[in-house]
C-alpha cells in the first residue's frame, strides 16, 4: 500500500467476504502509515458484520481480530459519505450488530470457552471505543 493512493478498505472487505481472502487485510495491518485516507459506502457496516458472523461461525478468531483491527488502525481516517466513519458506523449501529454477533454465539456451546469469548469481547470494544 503506497501512502499516496487512498485506502480501499472496503474493496479489501468484499474481497474476504466474496473470496474468502484475507491477504490484503493482513498486508494492511502491516503497513506502517496509517494517515491513509479512507471512503467507504454506507455498507460498510453491514459488510463487516456479515463477515464478522461469518468468521465467528468458522471459529477464525484471527480474521476477526484482524478486521477489528484494521477498523481500529484505520478508522480515524475513513469517511462515509462525508461524515467520519467511526462515528457513521456506530451511528448505522457497528457495536450492537457485534454485540448481537458475540451474543449469538455465546448462546452455542463449545463454539469458544469463557475465556476466549470474555477476550473476544473486551477486544472489540476496545478497537472501536479507542478509535472515537
Amino acid at each position: 500500500m503506497n501512502s499516496g493512493k487512498e485506502l480501499q478498505l472496503e474493496k479489501l472487505i468484499d474481497d474476504a467476504i466474496k473470496g474468502n481472502i484475507f491477504k490484503g487485510l493482513e498486508e494492511l495491518q502491516e503497513e506502517n502509515d496509517e494517515n491513509i485516507s479512507c471512503k467507504c459506502s454506507r455498507q460498510i457496516t453491514n459488510k463487516l458484520n456479515r463477515l464478522i458472523l461469518r468468521e465467528l461461525n468458522k471459529r477464525e478468531v484471527k480474521n476477526v481480530t484482524l478486521l477489528l483491527g484494521c477498523i481500529h488502525k484505520y478508522g480515524k481516517h475513513m469517511t462515509i459519505q462525508g461524515e467520519d466513519g467511526l462515528a457513521a458506523m456506530i451511528k448505522d449501529g457497528l457495536i450492537q450488530k457485534i454485540s448481537n454477533s458475540y451474543s449469538y454465539f455465546h448462546l452455542i456451546p463449545s463454539t469458544f470457552n469463557d475465556i476466549e469469548f470474555g477476550l473476544l469481547q473486551i477486544f472489540a470494544v476496545i478497537q472501536i471505543t479507542n478509535s472515537i
